[in-house]
């Protein structure tokens, strides 16, 4: 072993008179890899005085954890110098080296490193065992040591019976129970049982004020003689909805992981309580179930009146529903059986509708039982949007669900005088079917092939009145192409099926559409169904009583599909399963919560699309969800550390205004 030189020793006695614990000189570390040099570490300065903490931070494969080895003592370098305590680490014999591992460096391993076959306290007692402490004091101190991570009641327990987190705070006890001077930790945030920090929970807590969703259920409240924090419970939930969906008996438990200010004494029985309170019913404005009046449309009346700037003076409005299903009775009115478009008439449902304006903004949810069909509910929804929220004229865009000559004849009458643009049911309506479509009138060319992917999609239409009643014919090359390939691909594996028989084909829904009776009990494909079929490929109807121009008319509708396309997306916060609740005021809580949390992620994302950024929602929640801090004693001290920015983190904090949180804090 190479001994150091006078000028190397005096260095390091500098060193050590400054209080600089750990310093590194052009430190490398190299693999040789056949032919190949892989340099882990390339020549890395670093200086760590006594007291600090310090956090390497860098993507995976930079070298952190090779850094973190050649600090704690456990690797060589290939190059370079390091000093610890003011002493060459290279210029130490093995005795040493192995003292300094037992004493002085205690480290967290990155895969925690336990003893398959040993307790959590004997994994923990073996770095006293080295150091030839007597049994009883170890036993002692690593008891100590398991009882200050909580890991009391499972120190008899072996790794492989306890949970990831758990190992990860019996690998921290173990660096821990020598009191060491130098605590190195290679992830340790990793797989700890972690609690969200404050400053990632203040992104949403950000958006509930200035959405003014905080200050509107504190008005409503206060005539309420509430002994709880009704608000914060209503905001655990909700953001229980946007972060981990689920019933409200999970949300309960779930806010344990987090900090959230203000819901630290807020028990299961205070949410069902808070779901109540918003759907207690305040006024009835009519005659039927969809005219009741609670408390969530007040607060929604509220948001639209501060938020009115942010809304698109409501000149169109978009209109889509869902249906929710029950585990149990489904409250008193709220569940019936109905029409299932999910295929599960054995349960009860209801119909949830949402409302949103011309850029995708949630303005209210409508509620109604699941007897009821779409075509019915739209007239009732439109008469409570200009009655709650003072509109003299709208233009309705609804789905070819919605259509009915009933609810057209109610829109254009004088008691609504409503505009709209409602798709039409191609197969099904006549006019459409043996009118409209056959014409030969000329299509105008809205926009045309797409040259990059980025461009959008072909649009064609062409404008025809029947009978007084205006028709808006739209045709998408792009789609008549993926239609006519959809069904040559069924066609084809209709035919593979036909020659091994055909009785099992009639059950499916897709094969069925193509087939026609041979006599008896088979089957063959239809071709005169086939030649229907491609009169509607690439192609939609729109019915409309607007003055609009066809090209207008027909982008106000695809329009209605990006709202589709968020209410899709946000289905699995509307529909928060298991429904538990046996009373119509706490299931419409339920789901008003659902919709709150839809309005904070739609603001969410119309914040990043304003900065040029579109994000997928699961990416947006996954690294949120990572950016964890856990709290760490240390020499009477307690510090908490934050994971690592992963993702699109920074960019989503930055959207909403909130300050990327500190590394290490006190």
């Amino acid at each position: 072993m190479a001994t150091a030189t006078q000028e190397l020793v005096d260095r390091g006695e500098s060193l050590k008179r400054d209080g600089i614990v750990i310093r590194t000189y052009d430190l490398w570390k190299t693999y040789v890899m056949g032919d190949q040099e892989i340099h882990a570490v390339s020549g890395v300065d670093i200086e760590i005085r006594r007291g600090e903490y310090v956090a390497i931070m860098g993507p995976s494969g930079s070298g952190k954890s090779t850094l973190m080895n050649l600090i704690g003592c456990l690797d060589t370098p290939s190059k370079g110098l390091y000093y610890l305590n003011g002493k060459l680490v290279s210029d130490m014999e093995d005795d040493e080296l192995a003292r300094i591992r037992n004493k002085e460096i205690g480290f967290v391993f990155q895969t925690f490193n336990l003893l398959a076959r040993a307790t959590a306290l004997h994994n923990v007692e073996l770095p006293l065992i080295y150091a030839g402490l007597p049994s009883e004091a170890r036993i002692a101190k690593a008891k100590a040591a398991l009882r200050a991570v909580d890991l009391e009641a499972r120190m008899d327990h072996k790794p492989n019976e306890l949970s990831g987190g758990q190992r990860q705070r019996v690998a921290v006890a173990r660096a821990l129970v020598n009191t060491p001077s130098i605590l190195l930790a290679d992830e340790p945030t990793g797989a700890l049982d972690t609690v969200t920090g404050n400053d990632i929970m203040a992104l949403f807590e950000r958006l509930w004020q200035q959405l003014g969703i905080k200050e509107s259920i504190k008005e409503e409240q206060s005539a309420s003689r509430c002994r709880f924090p009704l608000e914060r419970a209503i905001f655990l939930t909700v953001l229980h909805r946007l972060v981990d969906p689920g019933s409200d008996r999970a949300a309960e438990r779930w806010k344990e992981d987090f900090h959230i200010s203000g819901t630290e004494g807020i028990e299961l029985h205070h949410l069902y309580r808070a779901m109540g309170w918003l759907g207690e019913q305040s006024l009835q404005l009519g005659h039927d179930a969809r005219s009741l009046r609670c408390r969530k449309d007040l607060i929604e009346e509220k948001l639209f009146g501060r938020n009115r700037d942010l809304f698109s003076e409501l000149e169109l409005v978009f209109f889509d529903t869902t249906s929710l299903y029950f585990e149990g009775q489904g409250g008193e009115s709220l569940g019936q059986y109905g029409h299932s478009k999910d295929h599960r008439p054995d349960l009860k449902q209801m119909v949830v509708g949402a409302v949103l304006d011309g850029a995708g903004r949630p303005i209210c949810c409508e509620l109604w039982p699941g007897n009821l069909t779409d075509v019915t509910s739209l007239i009732p929804v439109v008469k409570r949007l200009k009655s709650r929220f003072g509109i003299a004229s709208v233009c309705v865009v609804a789905d070819r669900g919605m259509i009915s000559a009933e609810t057209i004849q109610k829109l254009e009458s004088a008691e609504l005088g409503m505009s709209y643009i409602l798709g039409a049911r191609m197969h099904r309506d006549k006019t459409v079917r043996d009118e409209v479509l056959p014409s030969s009138a000329e299509f105008q060319v809205i926009t045309g092939a797409k040259k990059k992917a980025q461009d959008p999609s072909p649009l064609s239409v062409r404008e025809q009145w029947v009978g007084g009643k205006r028709y808006i014919v739209c045709y998408n090359e792009d789609q008549a192409r993926k239609d006519a390939a959809d069904r040559a691909a069924i066609v084809e594996s209709l035919k593979e099926k036909l020659k091994s028989g055909d009785k099992s084909l009639v059950g499916n829904k897709g094969y069925r559409r193509y087939l026609k009776s041979a006599g008896g009990q088979h089957f063959t494909i239809d071709e005169a169904k086939l030649a229907e079929e491609q009169r509607f490929d690439g192609m939609w109807v729109l019915r409309t009583n607007t003055t609009f121009a066809a090209a207008d008319v027909a982008l106000k509708y695809k329009q209605l599909w990006m709202v589709e396309s968020i209410f899709r997306s946000a289905k699995s916060l509307l529909e928060t399963r298991p429904i538990y609740h046996k009373v119509d005021d706490t299931i419409r809580g339920h789901v008003f919560c659902s919709f709150l949390a839809l309005v904070l992620r739609t603001e969410l994302e119309t914040r990043l699309q304003k900065r040029g950024e579109k994000l997928e929602w699961a990416d947006i929640n996954r690294d949120l969800r990572a950016l964890q801090e856990v709290e760490v004693q240390m020499n009477g001290k307690k510090l908490y550390l934050r994971t690592d920015l992963r993702g699109v983190c920074h960019t989503v904090l930055q959207a909403a205004g909130v300050a990327v949180p500190q590394t290490v804090r006190e």
